[in-house]
């Protein structure tokens, strides 16, 4: 029962249902290279956790708009940013994969609905596709 509760904090999920990817991580801007990956979709649906973990910031952060950060608690951390409003969540908050955090949103610096989503291993950005299921 351990392993089995230890194997479903360690999964990771689609942060949203309904989406297709508008940038890709490593896309190359005028500002350098996009160090996220863009999952447009219709305002409003929930983006939930992506694993397990602790909230360590959920609000409003400049040029991401409204936004969620968790730390998974492995050397991973992932933030959710441009939600529509306050996020569901609050810092310190247990949250479970799969669990709704906010709304896809279009706040701060965005050009239309989506989710801007960072992965982190060990304090660098990798590209989120490598640790969850986004075909």
């Amino acid at each position: 029962m351990v392993e089995q509760a230890a194997a479903a904090d360690a999964a990771w999920h689609t942060p949203v249902g309904d989406y297709r990817i508008s940038s890709y991580y490593g896309e190359m801007r005028s500002d350098g290279p996009h160090n996220a990956i863009d999952l447009a979709g219709p305002e409003g649906q929930d983006v939930v956790a992506g694993r397990t973990g602790t909230v360590t910031s959920a609000g409003w952060q400049s040029g991401y708009g409204f936004t969620v950060e968790i730390d998974h608690g492995d050397g991973h951390t992932s933030l959710y940013a441009h939600l529509m409003s306050e996020p569901y969540v609050a810092v310190g908050q247990r949250v479970a994969g799969g669990q709704p955090i906010g709304a896809l949103g279009n706040t701060g610096y965005s050009t239309g609905p989506h989710l801007h989503l960072e992965v982190e291993r060990h304090g660098v950005l990798i590209n989120p596709m490598e640790v969850m299921p986004i075909p």
